[in-house]
């Protein structure tokens, strides 16, 4: 929980089979999967902490990647919220890393080494 009150969380499906990364935010959830770009390759699952610029930080896993495996085959990830208040963020355009996916909400950063 950061100091405006943003959240972030894991959420299950019904039958607790599929785990999601979601933001808890003015009374409202938000599965973070769908404020990046349809086909990434990357399912948010697991988000471990936010900041109070609205950074989250998490692990993601590839297709392929099982949960069970997540601590193998999963990707660290950092969603950077596109907004004003990141100044000198031009278009949250980040060439430097290897796979950048930008939505209308959040900048898409995934560490892929390990």
């Amino acid at each position: 929980m950061n100091s405006a009150g943003q959240i972030v969380v894991i959420s299950f499906s019904c039958d607790g089979t599929k785990a999601r990364a979601a933001l808890w935010e003015n009374g409202s959830l938000v599965d973070l999967n769908t404020v990046i770009p349809a086909g990434c390759s990357l399912q948010l699952e697991n988000p471990a902490a936010i900041n109070d610029r609205g950074e989250i930080a998490g692990l993601g896993l590839p297709p392929g990647c099982s949960a069970q495996n997540d601590s193998v085959c999963g990707h660290a990830f950092v969603l950077i919220p596109c907004r004003d208040d990141h100044p000198g963020i031009k278009d949250c355009d980040y060439n430097e890393v290897e796979e950048t996916a930008r939505s209308g909400s959040f900048l898409l950063r995934l560490h892929k080494g390990r």
